[in-house]
């Protein structure tokens, strides 16, 4: 009996690489870099590096990755878990679908869009400082849920509200979103990036206009 081939998976590989630049920030672990610094480790750098901030990107174009690296770091344990318990119960669902090809497009373009939303809100947000930093998963996450809510906009959608589950129609997900990104813009305070946020799901809901054909003839791999 011979073994089942592997497949490449998108959203897993995406939420693996989350849990191990987060393992990289415990501060007690302790991993110095072979560079002959011994006060310099890992986590230093990435938090450093990975952040979406305006005055790295001032640095040219060796800080480009952080218009994606930012997508792959975290505040703290229950802003990754929160991130990624919905973009595996999206991503997933979206990858069997479309196939892991369409959804790395789905996934880099959602990152993208929120950086670019980000870098916005802080033009057109005179409450937001240029020094803000972003990180998070929560573009790709809304990418996700902007390409399903364009391709079943009849079906129903599992939500979770203060962790409470709820099934709702998947097109009454564009209202609720658009709610909660005007909380999110009123209240500052909550430290939560709109402009990411907003920009994912514009990504999202293109992506899923793009790809809606591809359902009529499901792509096997």
């Amino acid at each position: 009996m011979s073994a089942k081939p592997l497949r490449p998976a998108t959203i897993p590989c995406i939420c693996g690489m989350c849990v191990v630049l987060q393992v990289l920030l415990i501060p007690d672990l302790h991993l110095p870099l072979p560079i002959g610094a011994e006060d310099i480790f890992i986590g230093d750098l990435l938090l450093h590096n990975f952040p979406l901030r305006v005055a790295s990107l001032q640095m040219g174009g060796s800080h480009l990755y952080s218009l994606l690296t930012y997508a792959l770091l975290h505040g703290s344990w229950m802003h990754l878990a929160l991130n990624l318990l919905g973009l595996w119960l999206t991503g997933t669902t979206l990858e069997r679908l479309l196939g892991w090809q369409k959804t790395l497009w789905v996934v880099l373009a959602g990152a993208l869009a929120g950086a670019a939303g980000f870098l916005l809100s802080l033009q057109l947000d005179p409450r937001l400082p240029d020094t803000l930093s972003c990180v998070g998963a929560s573009a790709i996450l809304t990418s996700c849920l902007g390409t399903i809510t364009t391709l079943f906009p009849k079906s129903q959608s599992l939500i979770l509200f203060f962790g409470i589950p709820f099934h709702i129609k998947t097109i009454l997900l564009v209202p609720l979103f658009l709610l909660f990104c005007v909380i999110e813009c009123f209240f500052p305070e909550l430290q939560t990036a709109y402009g990411a946020h907003l920009g994912g799901w514009i990504a999202g809901l293109l992506f899923g206009c793009l790809f809606r054909k591809d359902l009529t003839a499901p792509e096997r791999e």
